[in-house]
């Protein structure tokens, strides 16, 4: 906290005032004739604008966010089909880095290392090396951003006139709940056909 004194034609105040209030955070101000008796003397008592970071908080990144369950079976069953780890898998990466930040902000809020923070730490790590970006101060900050960007993208493509049907995502639902078995479950969640062919239990051959 600091005191301003500003000498000003007394037009000029509120000019001043808004000056001072875009650099800093202001808490008081006064106002007493100058010795001239033309002018005033202004005086602030202010403080330093707080720096805001560039990185959204855990809230505003995963609010309405599929749940941590169904994120770690869409990595799970997505995974089983990956050949090449690369950037065409990059939806992978980062859901499984912001699902790991989840995770270690559920169980090691306040820890600066540990089993959860550690695989945090390496999924954010692995999302920067493929992206090639600079490696930013707050790595698992830098995966909240990509996550909330990608989320908004997400509902801006399923809000589009030309929208074609997809996976909701809950419940392991790849057949975009297309069919009548389907009638009781319009999101497509706990979609009654096989992961692998898409067949209805019934008529599926696949070996478990």
């Amino acid at each position: 906290m600091f005191e301003i004194r500003i000498i000003c034609d007394t037009d000029h105040t509120e000019q001043a005032l808004t000056a001072l209030s875009d650099a800093f955070t202001l808490t008081g101000t006064r106002t007493y004739p100058a010795r001239d008796g033309k002018r005033v003397r202004l005086y602030a008592t202010a403080a330093p604008v707080a720096p805001t970071s560039p990185w959204p908080t855990p809230e505003d990144a995963y609010d309405k966010a599929p749940s941590i369950l169904t994120e770690i079976g869409w990595i799970a069953r997505t995974a089983r089909h990956v050949i090449a780890y690369d950037e065409t898998d990059r939806e992978l990466y980062l859901r499984k880095a912001a699902v790991f930040d989840r995770i270690a902000l559920t169980e090691e809020p306040d820890l600066p290392s540990g089993t959860a923070t550690d695989a945090a730490m390496t999924a954010a790590f692995a999302l920067i090396e493929l992206d090639q970006a600079p490696t930013p101060g707050d790595v698992r900050g830098y995966v909240r951003q990509q996550y909330q960007r990608w989320r908004e993208q997400q509902y801006q493509a399923d809000h589009r006139e030309d929208h074609a049907p997809e996976p909701c995502g809950e419940s392991g639902c790849l057949c975009y709940g297309v069919g009548e078995e389907h009638d009781d479950h319009a999101c497509g969640c706990d979609c009654p056909r096989c992961l692998d062919c898409q067949q209805l239990i019934e008529n599926c051959d696949c070996e478990y």
